[in-house]
């Protein structure tokens, strides 16, 4: 193989000079042609080997070198692809590919003056390159060369017109570099070629500000809001103006400007409003000032209700009375009924004070207009609940179930199933109920009230009691001071005939509750009969009998006969 490629070698410098160039010219193409196929397949390494025998073969040929750039980066030898694309350049001068990413990797080395140099030879070949000059706008800018940047913005606006944007940039421009005049100029030679952009004369105004000019600014502003009394930016600084002067009254007069403005936008008002507060406060003043500009605005049509929420609130930071925050709560939900924030804050005034009927008129009203909530079914179901409407607690929170795929909140959907697990027990269906309390744990397998209530049930059904232990368990291992948590696992203890360990459960229960109930007593007696101490049984019993509201006639003959009857 060596001999064999030792001959050609030698062959091929026994050919005249002509040939060896036609020799050399196809090897080249067809290696660099190979190059470019496995480039094209992804295989890197084979492209790279490719390339770097197509520059052995001849290194007088540009795109050999452009293309071994990438594979040099790729590589992690920046230095070598730099040097690839300045070779690739240096052969190939009028190739814009090969200069624009020349100057990108200058750029990338943080070799300003050489990418920026290199952009320039762009516009020499074109130009009309508006991409170029805003890329040559960025690196002067980066290298702090101002005027450059000036000069690169005329350029563009002799190729794109005269704008905003070119125009607020040179000015910044001529800003930096200490030429005040010419910065002003610009801007307002703006104003002058556009007189009806008032935008364009806040932006002048704002800049004799920076330098010191307020009086000018000043008369700037006052022209503004003279053509246009809503202009937030020049409402703004009148206010600030006249509050530095200490003219209290003009300053407000400009501020109810800005409140009464049909077209200021919510964000601005908000600010001015933020502002008459805390000076209000600063000043020590009560809430009536405050509470005033709230009337005088709220008087006027509203296109939503931010005026008005954010009223209550502020009545409601400086505690002011429930049933005057709730009128304006009110007017809230008559501007947007769909206000979800209000009608909960409404609901807990009329939760507080057990208004149960105003829950549930609150809640079926906000239904209407927003039926996918679920808190307004679970809080119009607890109303029915406390008012003893068993039957409609029990419909409202099952439509409020066909809600449940679209809930975020899994505690209270959880809470959802609980309830209904309670309310299906209560009215005689336990296999529904149970199925219920099996959906409040799929959500939230530590809702220990749902875990105390389904043992308990359990219990009294003699059902699955092993599950029933380590339910109650569980609650009270999460509440141990939790005396019905305390009575539900002693009972479930005797239940599974464990009676010494009940005992222990269901005196900790009687300790950690101030005033037992029949239930707790009845089965504090139960379980000391069970261990063999009638005496202790016959003084629960008799203290559940005596707080019995009803006739309990097992009760009463456990008393009597002195022993536990089922």
């Amino acid at each position: 193989m060596i001999l064999r490629y030792i001959a050609a070698v030698l062959l091929f410098f026994t050919l005249p000079l002509q040939a060896q160039e036609r020799v050399k010219d196809s090897l080249y193409v067809h290696t660099f042609l190979e190059a470019m196929m496995e480039r094209v397949k992804g295989n890197d390494e084979a492209a790279f080997d490719s390339l770097v025998h197509c520059v052995a073969i001849d290194s007088a040929r540009a795109e050999a070198h452009f293309f071994l750039g990438p594979y040099y980066y790729k590589r992690g030898e920046r230095g070598k692809a730099l040097k690839s694309y300045v070779r690739a350049v240096e052969l190939d001068s009028t190739c814009v590919d090969y200069i624009e990413t020349l100057s990108s990797a200058y750029y990338d080395a943080l070799q300003y003056d050489n990418a920026i140099a290199t952009a320039e030879r762009l516009l020499q070949l074109d130009s009309q390159r508006e991409d170029v000059l805003n890329v040559l706008i960025k690196m002067y800018d980066r290298a702090g060369r101002f005027s450059d940047c000036v000069r690169c913005l005329n350029r563009l606006e002799e190729l794109e017109g005269k704008s905003e944007q070119i125009v607020v940039a040179k000015s910044y421009y001529y800003s930096e570099m200490g030429d005040t005049v010419a910065s002003l100029r610009e801007l307002h030679n703006l104003c002058t070629d556009y007189p009806g952009e008032m935008k364009y004369k806040c932006t002048y105004a704002s800049s004799l500000l920076t330098i010191g000019q307020a009086d000018s600014a000043l008369a700037v502003y006052q022209e503004v809001m003279a053509e246009d009394p809503q202009n937030v930016d020049a409402a703004m600084f009148m206010r600030e103006y006249y509050k530095e002067l200490g003219m209290e009254q003009q300053a407000d007069s400009v501020a109810m400007q800005l409140l009464m403005g049909k077209k200021v936008e919510w964000d601005a008002k908000a600010a001015v409003l933020r502002d008459i507060i805390l000076c209000n406060e600063r000043k020590g003043g009560g809430t009536r000032k405050v509470l005033d500009v709230f009337d005088q605005v709220l008087q006027q049509p509203q296109q939503d209700a931010n005026m008005a929420y954010l009223c209550a609130l502020y009545m409601d930071k400086n505690n002011m009375s429930h049933d005057s925050i709730g009128m304006m709560l009110h007017k809230v939900i008559q501007i947007e009924p769909d206000n979800f924030a209000a009608r909960m804050h409404l609901l807990a005034y009329a939760w507080e004070r057990d208004d149960m009927d105003s829950v549930v008129v609150l809640c079926s009203e906000a239904r209407k207009y927003d039926p996918a909530q679920l808190p307004f079914y679970y809080y119009q179901g607890m109303a029915y609940y406390r008012r003893d409407r068993e039957q409609d607690a029990l419909a409202t929170f099952r439509k409020g179930i066909e809600y449940v795929a679209e809930a975020n909140d899994s505690s209270l959907v959880a809470d959802f199933y609980m309830i209904m697990g309670d309310l299906l027990y209560k009215t005689g269906d336990s296999n529904a109920a149970f199925a219920s309390y099996d959906s409040c744990l799929q959500w939230n397998s530590a809702e220990v009230g749902c875990l105390n209530n389904y043992a308990y049930f359990l219990s009294l059904e003699n059902k699955r009691l092993d599950e029933a232990e380590q339910m109650s368990h569980t609650a009270v291992i999460a509440e141990p001071r939790n005396a019905t948590y305390l009575d539900t696992y002693a009972w479930v203890l005797f239940k599974l005939r464990r009676y010494d360990e009940a005992k222990e459960y269901i005196d900790r229960a009687l300790q950690n509750d101030s005033v037992p109930g029949e239930d707790i007593l009845e089965h504090a007696g139960d379980i000391y009969a069970m261990v063999g101490d009638m005496t202790r049984a016959l003084e629960y019993w008799q203290k559940a009998a005596e707080t019995a509201p009803d006739f309990n006639v097992v009760l009463r003959k456990k008393i009597k006969k002195k022993k536990y009857i089922k």
